[in-house]
């Protein structure tokens, strides 16, 4: 007796190849109809969450009390003094 082969079509995937590739089946982004957002939007919002960060690091970098303590050449705690008005308090 021969093995009898199974006729299978190219476009029939294996389960395995089918759950390695699943998430090239399913609908993403703008093409979801309950979506909110466009790819434009998409990519602004990450583009102001960039800005953010790179603002967070300028201020901690030259803004931050330890920043001002070098720069005037203080200590940090005097400089927490001066923005909590505990010292220079008449200004």
């Amino acid at each position: 007796m021969s093995a009898i082969k199974k006729h299978r079509p190219d476009h029939v995937l294996e389960r395995n190849e089918y759950l390695s590739r699943v998430h090239e089946f399913c609908y993403r982004g703008e093409s979801l109809p309950q979506s909110k957002l466009t790819n434009e939007k998409v990519l602004l919002i990450r583009s102001a969450a960039l800005q953010r960060k790179n603002l967070q690091k300028y201020i901690s970098d030259n803004l931050s009390a330890k920043a001002l303590a070098k720069q005037f050449k203080i200590s940090e705690s005097t400089v927490e003094k001066v923005i909590q008005r505990y010292s220079w308090i008449h200004l």
